[in-house]
């Protein structure tokens, strides 16, 4: 039975979550790491002295690249692989492994990568919005306080297809950021909240009003960006840098993050998928994008997955040993 990527991520995140977190050993750790490798993220400390927009702030023209990694593989392992550690890793929860996602958030800067959880929230968004879960908010950024590292925090990531009842409008999910960034500021200031949209919603055939989602205070804007071209459909092949310029123009000149991209193989094109990589590459360097992560899916897409393997595991590879391409400090 075909699995769909929304439930691939719960599925995977469930797993994840409740497996046990072994110590990192620093001889685990990839070796392959060149001897003037840049990192970034010290409180108080940007690139090249300039005071940071945000905690970890790798300075403009730097990035945390890195990606998804899909259970059961773990993750020194998936390093080993790509012979370099990931800049960043994305990571899932459920709104009761909250304690797993505090876990996660500290195993990877153990290992400095940056951070990007992501987790659905008790209740509604009006709920949280209203402080009505607290107990579940405050006790989950108190956890993130005491890693004193920066950490990027999605509350319910892609929400345009959950919209229901009169909790979960999109009013209420920009209310609900909005009470997020003033609980971290006042109980994690490391802890950076970054609303993450797909990237359908800012194409204009969507018919959708992005605007109403766009929640002001976050120092960072987020969005997911895939070309959604398969062997098998009509989608039109679409480039990262259409993508970037169709979100750009709502984050009001932030900093950006793309929680997700991805991009399928062409089977009579092989090098195609990999100068696709290569181009966004660019064009996140040349336009502020400070964090991005690939999602890394092995299973359950008719349309083909987005797995890194042949071209496309090449292309990630260089990208990830390419001098802008930083670490947490």
């Amino acid at each position: 039975m075909t699995i769909s990527r929304r439930a691939l991520l719960v599925s995977g995140t469930t797993a994840l979550t409740l497996s046990p977190l072994r110590t990192i050993l620093p001889t685990e750790l990839p070796t392959a790491l060149p001897a003037a490798l840049p990192m970034a993220g010290a409180p108080g400390v940007g690139a090249g002295g300039i005071r940071p927009r945000f905690p970890g702030d790798p300075g403009r023209g730097r990035v945390y690249y890195g990606a998804f990694v899909q259970f059961p593989r773990d993750v020194e392992r998936y390093e080993r692989r790509l012979g370099h550690r990931l800049g960043a890793r994305r990571s899932y929860f459920l709104p009761h492994q909250a304690e797993g996602l505090v876990r996660r958030a500290r195993h990877d800067v153990a290992a400095r990568r940056l951070p990007l959880v992501s987790t659905k929230v008790p209740g509604s968004w009006r709920d949280v919005a209203t402080g009505a879960r607290d107990d579940w908010l405050h006790p989950m950024l108190d956890g993130l306080a005491a890693i004193d590292r920066p950490v990027f925090l999605t509350l319910h990531h892609e929400p345009e297809n959950d919209v229901a009842g009169p909790g979960n409008l999109p009013g209420w999910f920009v209310e609900m950021q909005e009470h997020a960034v003033a609980a971290a500021a006042a109980r994690a200031p490391l802890v950076s909240i970054v609303p993450i949209l797909m990237s359908w919603t800012f194409d204009p055939a969507s018919g959708r009003t992005p605007g109403q989602w766009i929640a002001p205070s976050p120092a960072l804007f987020g969005f997911d960006a895939y070309n959604w071209w398969s062997p098998r459909t009509n989608a039109p092949w679409t480039g990262f840098g259409t993508l970037l310029r169709r979100a750009e123009r709502y984050a009001g000149g932030r900093p950006l993050v793309v929680g997700e991209f991805g991009v399928r193989r062409d089977p009579r094109r092989p090098q195609r998928s990999a100068r696709w990589l290569r181009n966004a590459y660019r064009q996140a360097v040349r336009n502020d994008v400070v964090a991005m992560t690939y999602f890394d899916q092995r299973i359950g897409d008719p349309d083909g997955d987005f797995r890194l393997t042949g071209p496309r595991l090449a292309a990630f590879r260089r990208n990830l040993r390419r001098p802008r391409s930083v670490l947490l400090r």
